[in-house]
């Protein structure tokens, strides 16, 4: 499973804009290693949207799996 955010971004000049995509194209996957993917787009002279997807992690294991797994089975048979 993966969760999208979303950045709106206005900037107050055309120069600024351009100056922010370099040096994110240049630190992007230092910055956020973890993204799955980055969607940047261009919605106006001088603003942008930003989607990036990330992957759900879980914490749980899969011995806690079984665990709640059994709980349940435990529960609707008795």
């Amino acid at each position: 499973m993966s969760i999208g955010r979303i950045t709106m971004i206005e900037f107050t000049s055309e120069e600024a804009l351009k100056a922010a995509e370099k040096l994110y194209l240049a630190t992007q996957k230092e910055y956020f290693p973890n993204a799955q993917v980055v969607i940047n787009v261009k919605t106006g002279p001088l603003s942008v949207m930003s989607l990036a997807i990330y992957e759900i992690v879980s914490e749980y294991t899969e011995k806690d799996r079984l665990f709640f797994e059994a709980e349940r089975r435990a529960e609707k048979s008795g």
